[in-house]
């Protein structure tokens, strides 16, 4: 059944831990400056790594989990649109079948090992890029990159999906700042502490719900 691990009535303490990119932390701060009673996050993004290689250290995700009896768990890799690899002299990025296909089968692998945990865990998609990245074929590559995240997420019956997009880019445009002007995404990636602040709240609701 999903999310087995239903968040305690008790709110002396609920732990997250957030994984992914350097994408992941910068959220993950966001999270943390809410404060909220008994909320503990923590964060282990790993900058520059990407599922393509799987070197997000994700082969130590749910040993993670177990060791620090973690309630939740966030996935997310905001920045996976910026990798890609080289085969037969071309140039392989989001949306070619090859890529697809390595970024889901271990995406695929190491969720199916987080809900071993039997914890909740959340897979999270991808918004559009802002700044020098708001071009046609980048945005193409992240509706790629979020088809394979919720065909993972499909696979795996109890991860659940977080649409960041819906906060960030309703209907397809995305926020750039706040009502005091604070730039949500300074690079058009990355969060700034006043942007996770404002998406944290919206993704912490949607991690406690029942």
């Amino acid at each position: 059944t999903r999310g087995r691990s239903e968040p305690s009535s008790d709110l002396a303490r609920y732990r997250v831990v957030v994984f992914g990119d350097s994408t992941a932390n910068s959220l993950g701060w966001g999270l943390r400056s809410l404060r909220a009673k008994g909320l503990e996050v923590l964060l282990l993004g790993k900058d520059g790594c990407h599922m393509l290689s799987d070197n997000c250290d994700a082969q130590h995700w749910a040993d993670k989990v177990r060791e620090l009896r973690a309630d939740a768990t966030l996935v997310y890799v905001g920045g996976a649109f910026l990798h890609g690899f080289s085969t037969s002299g071309k140039w392989r990025t989001a949306c070619y079948a090859d890529w697809n296909a390595k970024f889901e089968r271990n995406l695929t692998q190491r969720l199916r090992e987080l809900e071993a945990t039997n914890r909740r865990v959340f897979a999270v998609t991808v918004p559009y890029p802002e700044g020098r990245w708001s071009k046609p074929q980048y945005r193409d590559q992240v509706d790629c990159i979020n088809t394979s995240i919720r065909k993972a997420a499909a696979t795996t019956p109890a991860i659940r999906l977080i649409e960041l997009p819906e906060h960030l880019c309703p209907k397809g445009t995305c926020r750039k700042e706040l009502q005091d002007k604070s730039v949500i995404r300074p690079d058009g990636v990355h969060f700034s502490l006043a942007g996770a602040q404002d998406t944290a709240g919206w993704v912490i609701d949607r991690v406690r719900r029942p």
